[in-house]
C-alpha cells in the first residue's frame, strides 16, 4: 500500500513539473521588448488553389528606445503541412532574412522567425514596418450545385484569421480579394463587410486588439457560373529549355505537367510570361497547336485552352521568344553576361522544376551560379543543366552566365552549308568529266635504318621536351640557382633546335614515300600543333586565374579539359611511332 501512494505521488510532482512549463510558456510570457501597433492581413486565393497571405507588421518601442533584433510570427500547427513558402521584406520590398520552424514558446503554433541581422533600432515613439508573405496549398475544395436551373461553381477555404504572436497585438484588419467575377457567400459568424470594384468582391474585417498566441479559423467561399474564372491543379513538373543562338535572341519552352484537382475538371490553364516574350505558342503532347487567349488586361498573361478531366494528369508546351539585348551585357564583342530571372512570372508551385540553357555553338561558359547543376560540353556546344523541388516565386532568383564567344560562329553554319554544297558541286563537275587513266601511284621504299634513326631522333626529342619542362618546374619552387636554369635551359633548347633539323629532313623522306607514311607524318604533324596550342592555352588560363578573370573551379574545370586534351594528343603521337616501328 505505501509502495502504490508513493509512486502515486512521484508521478503527480513529475506530471506538475512537465505541464507546467507548457501552461507557462502559453500564458506567461516574458515581457516584450516592443510593441505590435498595428497587424494588415490580405489573403488572396490565386488560381490554382494557392492561398496567398501577406501580413504587414508595424512594431515601436514603449517608452525607450530599444533594439529589436527578430521577431517571431506563426499560425496554429495543423496548417503546417500546407505550408509551400514563406519570405519577409522591409517597408522597401528589399528580403528579410527568415528561419523556418523555429516556434513560438506554446504548444501547437507553428513559428517562424524573421531576423534582423544588424538590428532595428528604435527611439521612444518610433516604429518599423516589415511584411512576412506565406504561400499555402491544399487550403482550398471545389464543388458545384445547382440554383433555378443554373450551374454554379462553388469554392471553399478555411485559413486562420489571425496571425498568431506570443504577445498582445494591436489595430488588426483583414481583407480577402475574391478573385474577378466571383461571388461571396457567408458562411461563418464573422461579419465581413463588403465592398466592390471592377468585377472584384473584397472583403474586410478589423478587431481594436489582439490576444496572444490566437487561435480561430474562418470559412470563405466564392462561387461562379463560369468555370474558368478559378480552379484548383497541381504542377508535377515544370520543365524549362533556354536556348541562346549567336545572335543572342533567346528562345523559351516550358513543358508543364498538371493534374486537374477540381471536381468538375480543368478547362483552361493561365499562365504568366515575361512581358517583352513575343511569339507566343502552345501545343499539346501530339504537337497540335493549342488556343491563346489574352484578353485579360495584365501583361504577360496568358490562358491555355486545354482540358484535363477532373483528377487526371495532362502535359501541353509553351513556346516563346526574349529580347537578348535587354538580359545581356558586354564590354567587348568576345565576353558577356547573361542574367536570367528564373521564377519572376511563375504564379505556379511545381513540386519539380528543372531547367537547361544551351549557349550559342562556339561557346566557352566561363562562370555560372553556385548552384547544384550539370555541365554537358557537346562538340560546339555547352549546355548548363539544373533542378529544384517545391519552388516559388517568393524565392525569385536572379542568375548570371559569363561566357565568351566570338562572331565567327555567327556564320559557322552558313559557311559550313556552302562549303558542302562546293565540294558537292566539285564532285558532280568531276564525274561529268571524261575519265582519265589513273596514275601510277609509286611508293619508294624506306631503309629501316632511315625508319628507326627517325623514332630515336623523336624519342630523344620527348625526353629533352620533358627534361626542360622538369627544369622549369625546379626553377619556379626554387631547387635549383638562376644561373643553373639559365644555363641547363640553354643548352636543351640548342638540343632541341638540332634534333628539330634532323627530325624535319627525316620527316620529308618519309613523308614522300607514299600515300600512307604522308597520312602518318600528317597525324603527327597536327598532334604536334595540338600540343602547342593546349600549352599555351594553359599559360593563357594561368594567367588570367592569377589576375582574378577567372573562379578557381573554372579555373580547375578548363586545367582540366587541357589535360585531357594533351594526354589525346601524347597518345596520337605514341601511336604514330609505334606505327613506324612496325
Amino acid at each position: 500500500m505505501r509502495h502504490t501512494t508513493a509512486l502515486l505521488i512521484v508521478s503527480l510532482f513529475l506530471a506538475f513539473f512537465l505541464l507546467f512549463p507548457l501552461q507557462e510558456s502559453h500564458s506567461a510570457s516574458a515581457t516584450p521588448e516592443f510593441q505590435i501597433t498595428k497587424l494588415d492581413r490580405v489573403v488572396v486565393p490565386i488560381y490554382g488553389g494557392i492561398l496567398l497571405i501577406n501580413d504587414t507588421i508595424q512594431i515601436s518601442s514603449f517608452n525607450e528606445s530599444v533594439t529589436v533584433e527578430q521577431v517571431a510570427i506563426g499560425f496554429p500547427m495543423k496548417y503546417e503541412r500546407n505550408l509551400r513558402a514563406l519570405a519577409a521584406y522591409d517597408s522597401i520590398g528589399a528580403p528579410l532574412s527568415v528561419v523556418e520552424d523555429t516556434g513560438l514558446g506554446a504548444v501547437g503554433y507553428y513559428g517562424a522567425t524573421v531576423d534582423f541581422q544588424d538590428g532595428i533600432s528604435l527611439q521612444s515613439g518610433e516604429s518599423y514596418t516589415f511584411k512576412v508573405t506565406s504561400l499555402f496549398s491544399d487550403m482550398v475544395l471545389s464543388s458545384t450545385r445547382t440554383v433555378n436551373v443554373t450551374k454554379e461553381y462553388v469554392f471553399t477555404t478555411e485559413f486562420p484569421l489571425y496571425p498568431s504572436f506570443s504577445q498582445e497585438a494591436s489595430g488588426f484588419t483583414i481583407s480577402v480579394e475574391l478573385p474577378d467575377n466571383a461571388t461571396y457567400e457567408q458562411v461563418a459568424d464573422i461579419d465581413f463587410g463588403l465592398t466592390e470594384r471592377n468585377g472584384q468582391q473584397l472583403l474586410t474585417y478589423s478587431k481594436e486588439s489582439l490576444a496572444s498566441y490566437a487561435d480561430n479559423a474562418v470559412k470563405v467561399r466564392f462561387f461562379s457560373e463560369n468555370p474558368d474564372v478559378f480552379a484548383l491543379f497541381s504542377v508535377h513538373k515544370l520543365n524549362r529549355e533556354v536556348v541562346i543562338d549567336a545572335r543572342r535572341k533567346i528562345s523559351v519552352t516550358e513543358q508543364y505537367t498538371i493534374e486537374s484537382q477540381s471536381v468538375f475538371g480543368l478547362n483552361s490553364f493561365k499562365l504568366m510570361v515575361p512581358d517583352d516574350a513575343r511569339n507566343v505558342s502552345s501545343f499539346d503532347e501530339q504537337g497540335k497547336k493549342l488556343g491563346l487567349d489574352t484578353s485579360s488586361d495584365e501583361t504577360g498573361a496568358y490562358a491555355v485552352s486545354f482540358q484535363v478531366a477532373a483528377n487526371q494528369i495532362g502535359s501541353f508546351s509553351l513556346t516563346y521568344s526574349l529580347s537578348g539585348e535587354n538580359r545581356h551585357a558586354s564590354s567587348d564583342e568576345v565576353n558577356y553576361r547573361l542574367n536570367l530571372s528564373l521564377f519572376d512570372q511563375l504564379r505556379v508551385i511545381p513540386e519539380t522544376f528543372a531547367m537547361e540553357v544551351t549557349f550559342p555553338e562556339g561557346a566557352t561558359v566561363q562562370s555560372f551560379p553556385s548552384q547544384r547543376y550539370d555541365l554537358d560540353r557537346d562538340v560546339f556546344q555547352e549546355t548548363f543543366r539544373t533542378s529544384f523541388s517545391n519552388i516559388s516565386w517568393l524565392h525569385d532568383e536572379n542568375w548570371t552566365f559569363a561566357y565568351s564567344h566570338t562572331l565567327f560562329w555567327a556564320s559557322f553554319r552558313p559557311t559550313l552549308w556552302v562549303t558542302v554544297m562546293v565540294v558537292v558541286g566539285s564532285i558532280v563537275a568531276l564525274v561529268w568529266q571524261r575519265p582519265q587513266a589513273p596514275q601510277p601511284t609509286s611508293t619508294v621504299m624506306i631503309p629501316r635504318k632511315t625508319m628507326n634513326a627517325f623514332v630515336e631522333s623523336y624519342e630523344t626529342k620527348k625526353k629533352t621536351l620533358a627534361e626542360l619542362d622538369e627544369v622549369k618546374n625546379k626553377a619556379k619552387k626554387g631547387k635549383i640557382s638562376r644561373r643553373r636554369y639559365k644555363v641547363r635551359k640553354t643548352t636543351l633548347e640548342n638540343r632541341l633546335s638540332n634534333l628539330s633539323k634532323e627530325l624535319a629532313g627525316k620527316h620529308q623522306i618519309i613523308a614522300r614515300s607514299g600515300s600512307r607514311y604522308a597520312e602518318i607524318m600528317r597525324q603527327l604533324e597536327v598532334a604536334e600543333i595540338e600540343l602547342e596550342n593546349i600549352d599555351a592555352d594553359i599559360n593563357r588560363i594561368e594567367l588570367r586565374f592569377k589576375q582574378g578573370e577567372i573562379s578557381a573551379q573554372t579555373y580547375r574545370r578548363l586545367l582540366d579539359d587541357d589535360l585531357r586534351r594533351r594526354e589525346r594528343s601524347k597518345a596520337t603521337i605514341d601511336g604514330v611511332l609505334l606505327r613506324l616501328r612496325e
